[in-house]
């Protein structure tokens, strides 16, 4: 078929998917062309939260989010990290995988809070979280062309949250998934062989002076360590809760 061929087909399709009655057609054509509708993201959700509900837990709920593309992915990064908790992948619950998923429910609420109070104006973005860095920051942030938001490091794009809207406790517990999400990314299989000497290293330097660069990726790292033998996943879905609530507080005022 040509491109007029084609684009009568489509006309065609369209005007027949629209007639009352023919609403199982639309549905199989979403199907056959791999399209999953909200609502059916929503189907999943309720029956995610429904095995949650009999240990009192609830899901997060992304219906204020305005941008139909972002919270459909929300939708799905948190349909997944339920998944990961229920353990309904290879029959296992897996924190870290929870944590991936939640950092990156938590990635792309930041992208669509900047991308949204400037416009897409990376400009503006810039020039608007060099503020809330550090001088040494500064230097690593321009070391390559930032294009889009994505292009931005996180951990600079959390920054501001910290200072400006979410509590020490959410931006904690936001960095300690990212955290965990990037040595899950790049993990050996030894490295957890060695989490106990890392700890007891630890410890042993807790309190003491003249802290070696090498001594602060330790302690960093030892809180990795705890933050995944806590397995804590409610204060994970409090503090995504909190930064969405605070995201959809803030772009108000800015309307």
């Amino acid at each position: 078929m040509n491109e007029e061929q084609l684009t009568k087909l489509l006309d065609y399709v369209k005007s027949t998917a629209s007639e009352p009655g023919n609403e199982w057609f639309l549905e199989e054509l979403q199907k056959q062309c791999g399209v999953l509708k909200e609502s059916a993201i929503e189907t999943r959700l309720k029956n995610i939260e429904t095995y949650l509900q009999i240990d009192g837990i609830k899901i997060i709920e992304y219906s204020e989010i305005e941008d139909q593309a972002v919270r459909e992915q929300l939708n799905r990064d948190c349909v997944e990290m339920h998944r990961h908790r229920l353990g309904k992948v290879n029959h296992k619950i897996n924190f870290d995988e929870f944590c991936r998923y939640a950092h990156y429910q938590a990635e792309e609420m930041i992208n669509y809070y900047l991308n949204v109070r400037f416009s897409k104006n990376i400009k503006e973005m810039i020039d608007f979280l060099e503020s809330v860095l550090k001088e040494h920051e500064k230097k690593t942030f321009f070391r390559e062309a930032v294009m889009s938001v994505t292009h931005i490091k996180y951990t600079y794009k959390l920054k501001y949250f910290i200072q400006e809207i979410i509590s020490q406790s959410c931006y904690g517990t936001l960095r300690s998934a990212n955290s965990l999400r990037n040595e899950i990314s790049h993990r050996s299989s030894l490295d957890s062989m060695k989490d106990d000497n890392i700890l007891n290293i630890v410890n042993n330097k807790i309190g003491g002076k003249d802290l070696t660069p090498e001594d602060w990726y330790l302690i960093d790292k030892s809180k990795v360590i705890k933050f995944r033998r806590d397995q804590n996943f409610e204060k994970i879905v409090l503090a995504l809760n909190e930064l969405k609530e605070k995201i959809i507080s803030e772009l108000s005022l800015c309307k």
